[in-house]
């Protein structure tokens, strides 16, 4: 298992295992100049094939490491669809920046133990620089358990012995649909309740304001002695007219226009 190393005005943004039985690790680090240091060191026999380069952080844009590029594989097979021209940058074996591509071989049957189940395959092609394309293909059970890997022209395969407990996927409950009731406010307890508690509220308000302004019974004895001299067709109208002047909202205008019957 590939190693996190660190060192002074460093950060290690990954580690790269190229050989399937571990025995090759590539750690990426960044300094504070924003440069990418890789390294491959042979765990067997250090002093043999270890170096060190370097790239440009704007050149690793859109590299997917090892372990990142599990995740990809997973998202894919839980989807059953890959996206179009999925490509991604990728360490070849000799560490140059190459490109990664994906492609759906389908679904395959595979047998674990004594039971058959389905598996999602996806290809993936490692382009190299100076070498033949590397391929693998990665068999999915449907909930995203890898269940082999194989790479393309060597004679290691892994497999899974036994089936793991798959995750069930959940599916949205419907959105549940509520009929239209009609609401009779009088015959509910809880709104006629409500209705007689904001209605005592609002007369209490009323009678507080009347006797904080004494001057409304005056204006109100006005209003009824000139309704009874006037006697319009129309009280509302004729009430309107006649409390417009105190209003701050409406324009000044004639009074009493409904009522006059000085032009008849």
């Amino acid at each position: 298992m590939a190693t996190s190393q660190l060192e002074t005005n460093s950060e290690v943004l990954g580690d790269i295992n190229r050989d399937v039985f571990g025995r090759q690790h590539v750690n990426l680090m960044l300094d504070h100049k924003q440069i990418a240091f890789i390294g491959n060191e042979n765990t067997k026999t250090p002093s043999i094939n270890s170096y060190t380069f370097s790239y440009r952080c704007a050149q690793l844009e859109g590299l997917i490491s090892e372990s990142a590029n599990f995740l990809v594989l997973r998202v894919m097979a839980r989807r059953q669809s890959l996206p179009q021209d999925a490509i991604f940058l990728s360490f070849d074996s000799d560490q140059h920046i190459c490109t990664s591509t994906y492609k759906s071989l389908g679904f395959q049957k595979q047998k674990v133990k004594k039971e058959e189940v389905d598996v999602f395959v996806i290809e993936r092609t490692v382009h190299a620089v100076e070498a033949p394309p590397l391929n693998w293909q990665f068999y999915f059970l449907p909930d995203g358990h890898l269940s082999c890997r194989v790479q393309v022209g060597s004679p290691a395969t892994m497999v899974i012995l036994q089936m793991p407990i798959l995750i069930d996927i959940d599916e949205p409950d419907p959105r549940p649909v509520f009929e239209k009731v009609l609401l009779d406010w009088e015959e509910d307890v809880e709104l006629y309740s409500k209705f007689l508690d904001r209605k005592e509220e609002l007369q209490a308000s009323h009678a507080t304001y009347v006797r904080r302004h004494p001057e409304l019974n005056t204006l109100l004895a006005d209003f009824l002695q000139l309704l009874l001299l006037r006697k319009p067709d129309d009280v509302v109208t004729f009430a309107a007219e006649f409390f417009a002047p105190f209003s701050a909202q409406q324009p000044p205008c004639r009074s009493f226009r409904s009522s006059d019957r000085s032009g008849e």
